[in-house]
């Protein structure tokens, strides 16, 4: 599968059959596109991921940025808040800190990028503060009471904090919904966010692997 905007034509002159729809599974070894059943022998799921929604009350009344229209921006933001302190939230605050916008970066754990080293953290939070930029950790998001400010539980107590703009990057969710995973026997983890996988990308059907996000 391929999106709409991209050159179908090159694909087929390399003998690639294109067929451009939604897919769902149907079976084991088996899919449906336009109402059309196709099958094969293994199949590669390669659907990407989108970013993941922070779900507090009033989130629907705030013009919020991710990373996929951040850079629509034309207007510098003087007051830029960032929820989440992974690598996106972390790379897009020191760049905006650097263009002149004040970034106040929450996290809700006591540590940036969970998955680096305490070491390699610590260190980029001490460079971070150097230029500025208001660190928030075990900072728990409660809800936006209005566009432009959101209430905060930090120490124990609300507080209120006040932004212009505001990206959420608490990382991202698999573009797994509505495939029907359950019928080609694919399991997902726990969480409901990952695909169960092997050393292999093979999930736990044997003949459907994954790559990408």
């Amino acid at each position: 599968m391929i999106r709409k905007h991209e050159n179908t034509l090159y694909f087929q002159k390399k003998g690639i059959d294109v067929v451009l729809g939604e897919a769902k599974f149907s079976g084991k070894d088996r899919i449906v596109v336009n109402n059309k059943e196709y099958s094969a022998k293994k199949i590669i799921l390669a659907t990407g991921s989108s970013p993941r929604k922070l779900k507090i009350p009033e989130i629907e009344k705030v013009d919020y940025l991710t990373n996929e229209n951040i850079f629509e921006l034309n207007i510098l933001p003087k007051n830029f808040l960032i929820i989440g302190g992974g690598p996106i939230g972390i790379e897009i605050g020191q760049a905006f800190s650097r263009l002149g916008s004040k970034v106040t970066i929450i996290q809700n754990s006591n540590q940036f990028l969970p998955k680096e080293d305490i070491e390699i953290s610590n260190i980029l939070c001490k460079q971070l503060k150097a230029e500025g930029v208001n660190l928030l950790f075990e900072t728990k998001t409660l809800e936006f009471n209005s566009p432009h400010t959101l209430i905060i539980e930090r120490k124990g107590k609300n507080e209120t904090v006040f932004f212009d703009k505001v990206l959420i990057s608490i990382g991202r969710e698999l573009n797994i919904q509505g495939l029907n995973l359950e019928k080609a026997g694919i399991e997902i983890d726990s969480d409901g966010r990952k695909l169960k996988v092997n050393d292999y990308l093979q999930t736990t059907n044997k003949n459907v692997y994954v790559c990408g996000d």
